[in-house]
């Protein structure tokens, strides 16, 4: 039987929206105006996918290619454009419905809100944590403080080893979001396939 929870605590990147592709596209791109050099597309995407500071001390970037990069990955008319991946704002919104509530738990900063905006799911979220620095638990754990919420009602929904690591130390479980079994899944108590999966963690 599968736990149920009231309150998810959703990673944005490669969880509730694709937007790896635009990321490593936009950071070829600066790479590129910057250094002249052209880079693995594919290999930028692995290493975002496992996290900005891993991608950036690969290459080692510097404070001003993170600036042109920066407002190249904040420019939502650049392709390949960012999307939700299927069944999200479905799962969003029917946890709502079923009396739950959704949190964003993001590294990501302030530009967070104009992606929200940009696919329409603001209103989908109670509160969110930006620069979260995972895997540090200390934002989580101020968000479950300030909502007086219980950790057993609680679970980090997230696509990397880091979102997981973070729920852990904060003592919440996770669900690891592992589309092509890209990530090891010991690091999370649930693993799902498809987004779709999450409406079996939802109450009745």
């Amino acid at each position: 039987m599968n736990a149920v929870y009231q309150h998810f605590f959703y990673d944005f990147d490669g969880m509730l929206a694709d937007t790896y592709p635009h990321i490593a596209h936009t950071f070829a791109v600066a790479m590129r105006q910057l250094r002249g050099e052209e880079i693995d597309v594919a290999e930028a995407f692995e290493l975002f996918n496992v996290s900005y500071a891993t991608a950036y001390n690969h290459y080692q970037v510097t404070e001003a290619e993170k600036r042109l990069f920066g407002r190249l990955n904040e420019d939502l008319t650049v392709p390949p454009l960012p999307a939700l991946f299927p069944h999200a704002e479905t799962v969003l919104r029917e946890a709502m419905a079923r009396g739950c509530k959704n949190y964003i738990y993001t590294n990501r900063g302030e530009f967070l809100f104009q992606y929200l905006d940009f696919f329409g799911i603001r209103d989908c979220f109670t509160d969110f944590i930006i620069g979260a620095n995972k895997p540090n638990p200390d934002l989580l754990i101020a968000m479950i403080e300030r909502h007086g919420l219980q950790p057993s009602e609680c679970v980090v929904v997230g696509d990397r080893v880091i979102d997981m690591e973070g729920g852990r130390r904060a003592g919440i479980d996770g669900i690891l979001f592992n589309p092509v079994g890209r990530v090891k899944e010991h690091c999370a108590k649930h693993v799902i396939r498809e987004l779709s999966e999450l409406f079996r963690f939802l109450p009745q």
